[in-house]
């Protein structure tokens, strides 16, 4: 496994509008579709989310169900930006020693019941092979062939 240096890791995510643009070409390779009735023709629009800050949508002209890139993922109902999720995801994933909840803590500058929780929700998600394969997909973890020339 051949993972991004720290630096080119930050540099791909330097904004939380990068990290929700690389999240939904990762989900929907093809184009956003409703996670509910997996329609392909969505609206895109942007609303104030509930402490103020612009929310990224979708809006299915099927079901007409309202959804973001994060649904259904680790990420949904956080209020924490996607960039200090994928850099804990890097960290927790490339490290030798696992870091753990207080490192995260001290890393991101917030709670510890925050820190906590994510480590909490990361931790499940990379004991699942699927959730673990998408989340080093979206941190731009490349898988290595292991071996050499075949033949003799």
């Amino acid at each position: 496994m051949r993972y991004p240096t720290l630096r080119q890791t930050l540099e791909k995510f330097v904004s939380d509008e990068a990290c929700h643009e690389h999240l939904g070409r990762i989900r929907w390779p093809t184009g956003p579709c409703c996670p509910k009735c997996k329609g392909a023709d969505v609206i895109r629009f942007q609303a104030k989310g509930k402490t103020g800050k612009p929310r990224k949508l979708y809006r299915c002209l099927y079901c007409r169900r309202q959804f973001s890139a994060t649904v259904g993922t680790i990420f949904h109902d956080s209020h924490l930006p996607l960039t200090d999720w994928l850099l804990v995801i890097y960290l927790m994933d490339s490290s030798k020693r696992r870091i753990s909840a207080k490192e995260v803590e001290r890393m991101l500058g917030v709670s510890y019941e925050t820190a906590w929780n994510m480590h909490h929700r990361i931790g499940q998600a990379m004991e699942k092979q699927d959730q673990k394969a998408f989340l080093r997909k979206l941190i731009g973890v490349q898988e290595s062939e292991v071996g050499g020339k075949g033949g003799i």
